[in-house]
């Protein structure tokens, strides 16, 4: 009973890590009254330059509509989010405390499987940033979440010292009822 627990608790947390990161994965684009469509995008600024390098995980954590937080991978969990000055990234974030599975044995059961899996999340592509409207978009090449995989996620920024912190857009829509907030700070 306490396994079936813990693997249930496993698969929502990962279900609901994979809808925020999809939630705000529809690319806007900005028109002027006329519908002309403008490029929102200047990566050569200097909050583009901040980005550049490799960024240790803080912290993770949904907010609900009420104003309720959990944390999808844990209070502790780990990561790593690399920019480099060519427009690439990189993301690994993985829940603290995951079960030690021999991945070398073939065969491995559902249940291990979906351990493995639901602790961990990867993806890499490029990534664009619009310093007027403070957002990033993440333009998904590959993920953990192959629902992801070819997605633009657009995301807000903002820098506090050495911190960087991540969030999704404000909901526009009934659909985004949580939003992510990722707090980084500047590896050494």
């Amino acid at each position: 009973m306490r396994k079936s627990r813990i693997y249930i608790s496993i698969l929502v947390l990962s279900a609901v890590v994979n809808i925020c990161f999809a939630q705000s994965s529809k690319t806007e684009e900005r028109t002027t009254q006329k519908e002309v469509k403008v490029p929102a995008i200047d990566s050569s600024g200097a909050a583009s330059k901040r980005f550049v390098g490799t960024w240790k995980l803080i912290l993770m954590q949904l907010e609900s509509p009420e104003g309720e937080i959990s944390y999808p991978m844990g209070h502790d969990a780990s990561g790593l989010l690399m920019y480099d000055d060519n427009g690439n990234i990189a993301l690994q974030v993985m829940r603290s405390g995951r079960p030690v599975i021999d991945v070398a044995k073939p065969g491995l059961p559902p249940e291990d499987e979906k351990a493995i899996v639901s602790g961990y999340t990867a993806l890499y592509g490029t990534y664009d940033v619009n310093e007027a409207d403070k957002t990033i978009t993440y333009h998904i090449q590959a993920s953990l979440a192959p629902s992801l995989t070819g997605k633009d996620l657009v995301r807000s920024f903002e820098f506090i010292d050495n911190k960087l912190v991540i969030k999704t857009p404000p909901p526009k829509t009934e659909e985004q009822i949580i939003r992510l907030y990722v707090y980084y700070e500047r590896a050494k």
